[in-house]
C-alpha cells in the first residue's frame, strides 16, 4: 500500500523500512516515511486514521497488531453504493452482483462490531452527511480524542442535499439489487426501507444473464488493462 500512497514512490526507501520480525513497527515506519515526505506538518499527530476499504477483511491482523484501536463502520444505503460502484470502471457493472459485493462487506463490518463490542462504532453515512457537526463531535468523544472548540468542523447544515434512497438506480436495477435476499434483509435490519416488501424473485435467465454480464464486461476491462500495461 505504500505504492499507492506515495506519489513517486521509492521502492528501495519503502523496502528498507520492512522488518518482517516486527509487522507493527514496519506499519509504522512506513506511515511516518509517508508524512514525512507528503504531510510534514502532521508528523508530530498522536492518532492515525486508516479509512483503506479492505480494513475490515484484515481486521484480526489489525487487531492484533494493534490492540488499543478503535474501528469505526460506516454504513450506507446499499442501492446508494450499487449506483456509485455500478456507474464507475472499477467493480461489479450490474446491480445484482453489486449487491452481493455490499452485502459480502456489510457482513464484514458487522462481524467487527460483534467481535469488538462497544469499542466499535457504527455511522451512517446519511446521518454524517445531514448533521456532520453532531456525528464529528460523537467520533471525536469515542477515538478519545478531547472536543476543541476552535476544529473546523462544519455547520450544523447538510454537507450535500441527499438523494433518493435508492440513488440513481433505475427500477429495474432496485429490483435486481433487491433480489439477493441477503441484500434485501439487511436493508431492512439498517432501517433502510426496501422498495419491494419481500425480495423479488428473479429467474433462473435473468441470474445467469447478470453473471454474464459482469464475467464479460471484467474480461473486456482485463484484456484493455493487460494491452495497455503491454504497451
Amino acid at each position: 500500500r505504500y505504492q499507492a500512497w506515495a506519489k513517486n514512490p521509492d521502492a528501495e526507501y519503502g523496502q528498507a523500512q520492512i522488518d518482517l520480525k516486527n509487522p507493527r513497527a514496519t506499519i509504522e515506519s512506513l506511515v511516518n516515511a509517508y508524512a514525512v515526505r507528503h504531510q510534514p506538518a502532521k508528523t508530530e499527530a498522536d492518532v492515525w486514521l486508516d479509512h483503506a476499504e479492505g480494513n475490515s477483511r484484515y481486521y484480526p491482523v489489525l487487531q492484533t497488531l494493534f490492540p488499543e484501536a478503535r474501528f469505526i463502520h460506516i454504513v450506507r444505503d446499499g442501492r446508494a453504493v450499487c449506483a456509485a460502484i455500478t456507474s464507475s470502471q472499477e467493480g461489479p457493472h450490474n446491480a445484482y452482483i453489486a449487491s452481493r459485493l455490499w452485502d459480502d462487506q456489510l457482513r464484514l463490518g458487522i462481524t467487527v462490531e460483534i467481535a469488538e463490542g462497544h469499542n466499535c462504532l457504527r455511522i451512517r453515512h446519511e446521518d454524517l452527511l445531514r448533521e456532520p457537526r453532531v456525528l464529528l463531535t460523537h467520533i471525536q468523544e469515542f477515538i478519545g480524542v478531547p472536543y476543541d472548540a476552535g476544529l473546523d468542523l462544519p455547520d450544523d447544515q447538510p454537507l450535500t442535499r441527499p438523494g433518493e434512497q435508492d440513488g440513481s438506480l433505475k427500477p429495474v436495477e432496485v429490483r435486481d439489487f433487491e433480489g439477493h435476499p441477503a441484500s434485501h434483509a439487511l436493508l431492512s435490519s439498517l432501517g433502510y426501507a426496501p422498495s419491494h416488501q419481500a425480495s423479488p424473485p428473479l429467474s433462473r435467465q435473468r441470474l445467469l444473464n447478470r453473471h454474464c454480464h459482469e464475467f464479460l464486461l471484467q474480461l473486456l476491462n482485463w484484456r484493455h488493462v493487460s494491452g495497455a500495461d503491454y504497451a
